[in-house]
């Protein structure tokens, strides 16, 4: 089963929709597909003003089977290292920031993490099938260092989902690029064939708009 099956039965649109997206920047500028998704039952009320529109605006880029695994998200202070907290089983995603502003919360911080975070919440979520699936991709990876696309992708087979699934959407001509089964296991397992079509760093790091999907 793929990911929509899994979470209740969604099925994809007829030959795949794909995310008509603009372009992204490195800071994460925000995308406008077609059609967003329906974000209405998703707690937002812990989430400042200045940060509201980034947040709603990245979520309306995910596929509605993904929104829908999601219930609440904050952004709140904390007093010590906390940088996240999540708790899959309800859905809940909290971002904090240090209040002596040592962790500042940015544009960038916010689309990064949140993106991240809905993947660990994703990750809760997977069928034994795909997560065997990433856990072969991850040790593979492991044999071809250049494989892995951000460092914190090298920790363990969980953390490597986790930034694909943020790569998938912020920069897929680098994802495909550094790992392509991984993109391919995106594409087909979890987001149900809807691809972003963005601005995405080269293998030097440099901005680079992706060829159009066809």
């Amino acid at each position: 089963k793929r990911l929509g099956a899994a979470l209740g039965g969604w099925k994809p649109p007829v030959n795949g929709k794909v995310a008509q997206a603009h372009a992204i920047d490195a800071l994460g500028a925000p995308l406008h597909p077609k059609q967003k998704a329906n974000i209405g039952k998703i707690d937002l009320s812990q989430i400042p003003k200045e940060h509201k529109a980034s947040i709603v605006e990245a979520l309306e880029e995910l596929p509605q089977h993904i929104v829908d695994t999601v219930n609440k998200i904050a952004v709140q202070p904390t007093q010590d290292d906390k940088i996240v907290t999540i708790d899959p089983e309800k859905g809940i995603i909290i971002l904090h920031k240090t209040s002596d502003g040592k962790t500042p919360i940015n544009e960038e911080y916010v689309k990064e993490s949140l993106y991240h975070n809905v993947g660990h919440n994703i990750w809760g979520k997977l069928t034994d099938v795909m997560r065997q699936t990433d856990i072969k991709l991850y040790t593979s990876a492991k044999s071809h260092p250049r494989a892995f696309f951000t460092n914190l992708s090298r920790l363990n087979e969980t953390e490597f989902f986790c930034e694909g699934f943020a790569y998938y959407i912020m920069h897929p001509g680098f994802l495909s690029i550094r790992h392509p089964a991984m993109y391919n296991y995106m594409k087909t397992q979890v987001f149900e064939s809807n691809e972003y079509r963005t601005w995405n760093r080269t293998l030097e790091g440099d901005n680079k708009a992706t060829e159009p999907i066809a």
